[in-house]
């Protein structure tokens, strides 16, 4: 699952868009999902995908050697290492620079399409 999180500079990055790039489970539990997440790690990283999709995203990420994984639980929910969605799933997340534009943004989303087809299946 890729997300697409439209940011508003209220909630505090200043950012104008964020991708989330995430695994989940039908039916998962917050600790099956750290499982699943630990054990793609490496695919579900943003240095994995901002890697695979070249410099031109590469020059859009905020930190594009970081993992993209939370430091730390936010607001008490979810895992305390990955962003989650409703429904069960967890992943890193890539937020671009303020001076990203809309086609910049669409760049970007597509680099991170392209990348989930390098998921293996299971």
């Amino acid at each position: 699952m890729i997300k697409l999180n439209p940011r508003s500079p209220r909630g505090g990055t200043g950012t104008p868009f964020e991708i989330r790039i995430m695994v989940g489970i039908p039916g998962a539990t917050p600790e099956a999902d750290g499982d699943l997440a630990d054990q793609r790690r490496s695919l579900l990283a943003r240095r994995s995908f901002v890697q695979y999709a070249g410099p031109t995203v590469q020059a859009m990420v905020v930190a594009p050697e970081d993992d993209g994984f939370k430091t730390e639980k936010l607001r008490g929910k979810g895992h305390p290492r990955y962003y989650g969605y409703k429904g069960g799933g967890q992943g890193s997340s890539a937020v671009l620079r303020s001076t990203v534009d809309l086609n910049d943004m669409v760049t970007a989303f597509s680099a991170a399409l392209q990348y989930l087809t390098t998921y293996p299946e299971h």
